[in-house]
């Protein structure tokens, strides 16, 4: 029964070890969600502040008559634009997809490693309280066999046999404190 007791802390510890490992997987996947939605953010915001720029440009050559980069102006703003849009479409559909599954999934890890520690915890406690009671009856089994064997005696063998009951006793004693 004890053995049995112990493989299956055995095994509880490793179920907690396994979720805190897939709790970490999930945490480092939300970040990577996290930081692609502030990199598309990021573009996007350049873009947006870009495309002006580049209409202005347009007007510009234009009004020069320099034709050649009046059309490159009108064409990375017509790049940018579909980039901006693409952006959008990302942020709020793959991108955003994305960071809400990491977060369901950092949430059921997180649920299930509580669980996990929680019945771990009490297997230990379960454990711990078997460890006490066997360590009071052994404390028990000796004071009666002190008592019976050695009675009161304060010389020879017997005293000799109390002393090492005492020992024995004692001992069990320091080992159910340490638990």
């Amino acid at each position: 029964e004890k053995q049995e007791m112990s493989d299956d802390m055995a095994e509880l510890q490793a179920q907690v070890v396994k979720r805190q490992g897939t709790l970490q997987e999930a945490t480092e996947a939300l970040s990577q969600a996290e930081k692609a939605m502030s990199s598309l953010e990021t573009e996007l915001s350049t873009l947006q502040a870009r495309i002006p720029q580049l209409e202005e440009q347009k007007k510009t050559a234009a009004t020069k008559r320099d034709f050649k980069t009046a059309g490159k102006a009108s064409k990375e703003a017509k790049e940018a634009a579909a980039r901006v849009a693409e952006c959008q479409n990302l942020l709020t559909g793959e991108a955003l997809e994305a960071r809400e599954t990491a977060q369901t999934q950092v949430s059921e890890c997180k649920a299930a490693l509580e669980e996990a520690q929680a019945q771990a915890h009490e297997k230990e406690k379960d454990s711990a309280i078997q460890s006490m009671k066997s360590l009071a009856d052994n404390v028990q089994r000796l004071c009666a066999t002190k008592k019976s064997v050695c009675g009161k005696a304060t010389e020879g063998v017997t005293n000799v046999g109390a002393f090492v009951l005492n020992a024995q006793i004692q001992a069990l004693i320091l080992e159910g404190k340490s638990l």
